[in-house]
């Protein structure tokens, strides 16, 4: 098989993914900054989060389409769209709260001491103010004057009372931290996609879902031990469709590909209570296994059609 490194070495990176994820970078780094223009309040949190989730959703469906596994490849693809993002919402933010500071110059003003100034004035003051504390002016100017200003709140509103201002380094670090808090996110996403059902065989993802209700929840651990050592004797005898109920039941999830006689792969799912005081529990496999055609058709074959999905 050819090593990761070598195909990366001789395969272009295609650009669809980078156009997902430089999409996915864009949209979510605009939205971050228009919010925090909005509520001023950065939730430092959620939004690194929702800009994974975004960038994945649209990274996913190009992966899939043009079968690519190649983790490296994903993975940079992805850091380059959260960097994107965060850039995007540092310059966007910087940009709104410039134009925010110069109309609340002239807005004051005019309120306060009944002074009429144009914005262009406004703008020279502003612009000036940035200057004397970060050396520079725009754009730039309003970036590096909110980062040396960051601060930290401990409170549940925005008083300066309940905030410590942390600095430039401060401010570097809490960026660094959030886009730490989206990559690493989005590394566990595209792992996860990573570790789905895929067909060598045929090249794609096996995503023909089948949901065979088995027994009752008590089944969940015998289901495992008899497919641990493909017993398909003892997992038919499980099988009782009169056993599966509502809140109670253990199933069988497998994953096939159609277009070839690939091996079986069998999640085990267990969902009710193993007592009747017994709190409610949901339990999945930990691992999946593995069956031929063969072995898998010796145990569906004796399964009722109704209790298949």
């Amino acid at each position: 098989m050819t090593d990761t490194t070598d195909r990366l070495n001789r395969t272009p990176a295609p650009l669809p993914l980078f156009g997902a994820a430089a999409l996915g970078g864009l949209v979510s780094g605009i939205i971050y900054a228009l919010i925090v223009y909005v509520i001023q309040w950065d939730f430092f949190l959620i939004f690194p989060l929702a800009i994974s989730y975004l960038m994945y959703a649209l990274m996913q469906r190009i992966i899939k389409k043009m079968i690519l596994r190649e983790y490296r490849l994903l993975l940079i693809a992805g850091m380059l769209g959260i960097a994107l993002a965060f850039l995007t919402q540092q310059a966007g933010s910087a940009y709104l709260s410039r134009n925010r500071e110069i109309d609340s110059l002239i807005s004051e003003l005019k309120k306060q001491e009944n002074i009429t100034i144009s914005k262009k004035q406004s703008e020279k003051f502003i612009d000036s103010v940035y200057d004397d504390e970060t050396g520079h002016t725009g754009t730039m100017g309003a970036f590096l004057y909110s980062l040396k200003n960051a601060n930290i709140s401990f409170g549940n509103s925005l008083n300066r009372d309940d905030t410590v201002g942390v600095g430039y380094a401060g401010g570097i670090v809490i960026l660094l931290v959030e886009i730490g808090i989206a990559g690493f996110t989005l590394r566990g996403l595209l792992h996860t996609l990573l570790a789905e059902p895929f067909c060598t065989g045929c090249n794609r993802w096996k995503d023909e879902k089948q949901t065979i209700k088995l027994a009752g929840f008590a089944a969940y651990e015998p289901a495992i031990a008899a497919l641990s050592v493909k017993n398909m004797t003892s997992l038919k005898e499980l099988y009782d469709a009169k056993a599966a109920k509502k809140n109670d039941y253990t199933q069988l999830n497998t994953w096939r590909c159609p277009d070839c006689r690939a091996d079986v792969i069998v999640l085990v799912e267990g969902y009710g209570r193993k007592s009747k005081r017994g709190n409610f529990k949901k339990m999945i496999s930990q691992e999946s296994y593995t069956l031929t055609p063969k072995e898998w058709a010796e145990f569906e074959n004796s399964v009722q059609p109704a209790s298949i999905k």
